[in-house]
């Protein structure tokens, strides 16, 4: 009779044990993002890859430093990578960049964004922008913060990007043109005298208090990362937001398909990596 009991309670044990872990992993609460101004953010070296499978699930996130040098060995990885895995689909970070004749001019002229959209329409692969639409963020940003800083945030986002061209040295007022009139599209109504560089311009001086110079900008006043400036916080904002629609753009993917490559920034994907070990769990 004792060894029955023993039995009979040890069985009862393990049928609460296995009731339990699994009610624990079905309720599991989702992680949440990480904070942009984590430390581990801050100072991981990029760029930084993820690689994680479960079942017939692959997700190979490559997270880039953003360059534009077709000598950065980084391409050459982005390929290797991208020809492991064999992608169904595949996300590249702001918009539907533009395509060249040859690999060279594609990534000086649309940096690792447009090399992964040359990828995929080498090999015939989906390829989609991971971007959120710009009114929804627009929205989103002036529920919290005032327009004309919002449109700081976004000219001197814009104003890092010029400064690492060399080659438009000689048409720094051109691009800049060329970027205002895509912020019409963002739903801020620019007035006529804000579709003029020299608005922006006369925006950027006002709160640094110095003259304009693309050579002399400082972009750790924008970067999530850090606190100095009401940029940093704008622009942390905004990347939160892309951060969870890239995140729920991914995970329809992974509804639909088994193997999905994405391109974006290194510290979008260290603050994305929580959720989407998870996600992929899901699966």
């Amino acid at each position: 009779m004792r060894i029955l009991t023993y039995i009979i309670l040890l069985a009862v044990i393990i049928v609460n044990c296995c009731i339990s872990c699994g009610t624990t992993n079905k309720n599991t609460k989702a992680p949440e993002l990480r904070n942009y101004t984590d430390k581990i953010v801050s100072e991981t070296r990029l760029p930084y890859v993820l690689d994680i499978s479960f079942k017939a699930k692959r997700l190979i996130y490559y997270g880039a430093t953003h360059s534009q040098n077709p000598a950065d060995t980084m391409f050459d990885d982005i390929e290797r990578k991208f020809h492991e895995l064999k992608p169904e689909i595949a996300f590249n970070e702001g918009g539907n960049w533009p395509v060249y004749n040859n690999r060279d001019s594609t990534i000086r002229y649309s940096g690792e964004s447009g090399f992964l959209r040359r990828l995929c329409k080498v090999k015939n692969v989906l390829v989609q922008s991971i971007e959120p639409p710009d009114s929804l963020e627009v929205n989103h940003l002036l529920s919290k913060f005032k327009r004309e800083d919002i449109l700081l945030m976004y000219f001197v986002r814009q104003v890092e990007q010029i400064s690492a061209l060399s080659f438009i040295d000689s048409e720094v007022e051109i691009n800049i043109d060329r970027f205002i009139r895509t912020l019409k599209g963002k739903g801020l109504r620019l007035t006529e005298t804000e579709l003029n560089h020299r608005y922006f311009v006369s925006l950027y001086e006002k709160f640094y208090k110095k003259s304009f110079d693309k050579n002399t900008f400082d972009p750790t006043t924008y970067w999530p990362i850090y606190n100095k400036t009401l940029l940093n916080k704008i622009s942390r904002e905004s990347s939160y937001f892309r951060d969870n629609y890239a995140i729920k753009e991914i995970e329809k993917a992974l509804e639909k398909y088994d193997k999905v490559f994405v391109v974006m920034g290194g510290s979008h994907l260290l603050v994305q990596e929580p959720m989407l070990k998870y996600i992929i769990r899901k699966k």
